[in-house]
């Protein structure tokens, strides 16, 4: 901007030319209306004024004091008109723009179906989220699952090992009892080779029991033959002896 008095005001100016001076008018009022230009007080205003002052302190009995005046005495309001004309004579622009209105529906659709997208993006987070939270309880119950089963595989291998110490303890027994039995195969086909030799050894002793038995039965037929023929000869020679007398002289008997 070009240097221009305070009194008139660069911004006011432009602001004046391009909407004219009625914004000051309305903003004047306003500030009346406001307290802006006020009547001076009276006594009883400045009593209580001053004692206003004096519960409140030195500080504040000046501007007690000074309750009589508007505010605007203080200092022009031309900062504030320019201010206030600024933004109203914006807004009247945004008004009468018609040429803005296809623009805000657009921008309105726009943020419609920004708002349609922005609530998809919600759902399918919040589907997402439900994904998520199904899928972290799944693998929940599956560790909890998992560790169940590391629970029970390992009671199983120690089960295992333990019927693999059964095992092989029964194979031990198995190969000792297998040892005594073949002992007692050995023993017992000792024994029968031995009974078979004791069988053997029988039949042979009752052959030769019935050899004997009959060689004794034979020899007792033939002593006792024997005796018959000796008793006869010895009968014979008695019978001999008997024809005979003392002497050896032959006994006539007949």
């Amino acid at each position: 901007f070009e240097w221009t008095e305070p009194e008139e005001s660069e911004t006011r100016k432009l602001l004046s030319e391009k909407h004219g001076e009625e914004g000051d008018e309305q903003v004047r009022k306003s500030a009346n209306e406001d307290g802006a230009t006020a009547p001076m007080p009276d006594d009883d205003d400045m009593d209580m004024a001053a004692e206003e002052g004096a519960e409140e302190g030195a500080e504040a009995a000046p501007a007690a004091a000074a309750r009589g005046k508007g505010w605007s005495e203080d200092g022009p309001v031309i900062g504030l008109s320019d201010f206030t004309q600024l933004y109203s004579a914006v807004a009247q622009e945004e008004e009468q723009d018609e040429g803005c209105a296809a623009q805000v529906t657009e921008a309105k659709e726009k943020l419609g179906a920004a708002d349609d997208k922005l609530n998809q993006m919600q759902d399918a987070r919040k589907a997402a989220e439900e994904h998520r939270d199904t899928v972290a309880k799944q693998l929940e119950e599956a560790v909890a699952s998992m560790e169940q089963r590391k629970e029970s595989r390992a009671q199983a291998e120690e089960e295992l090992k333990e019927r693999r110490s059964d095992l092989t303890q029964a194979r031990r027994s198995e190969s000792t009892a297998q040892q005594r039995l073949e002992k007692a195969t050995k023993a017992r086909t000792g024994a029968q080779e031995k009974f078979a030799r004791d069988q053997q050894s029988l039949l042979t002793a009752n052959e030769a029991m019935e050899s004997a038995v009959k060689a004794a039965t034979e020899t007792t037929a033939a002593a006792q033959s024997s005796e018959e023929a000796f008793c006869k000869a010895v009968s014979d020679v008695e019978g001999i002896f008997a024809g005979f007398g003392p002497g050896g002289h032959a006994i006539n008997t007949g």
